[in-house]
């Protein structure tokens, strides 16, 4: 059998290294945890007791209901396109 991924809307920002980005996708707005690995190149984020790896360039996905996740950019760019309008 063949399966195709459902038109589901999500939330996205490509992450720039910077602390502002991350407080506001992941941290102050939503209370995910996160903290430096690599200062300015990589952040550990830890949603619903996982820990997840985020290098400058990848993609940080809040998908419908929350559930944080980590994707990279040439993975992301196949799987998603831009909402009109939003």
């Amino acid at each position: 059998m063949k399966y195709r991924t459902l038109p589901v809307e999500i939330e996205a920002v490509q992450w720039d290294g910077t602390t502002n980005l991350a407080n506001s996708f992941l941290g102050e707005n939503y209370g995910v945890d996160w903290e430096w690995m690599d200062a300015g190149t990589t952040i550990l984020i830890q949603p619903q007791g996982w820990t997840l790896i985020a290098e400058v360039g990848d993609w940080l996905v809040r998908q419908p209901g929350c559930a944080v996740s980590v994707m990279e950019d040439a993975v992301f760019r196949v799987t998603y396109e831009p909402v009109e309008g939003a």
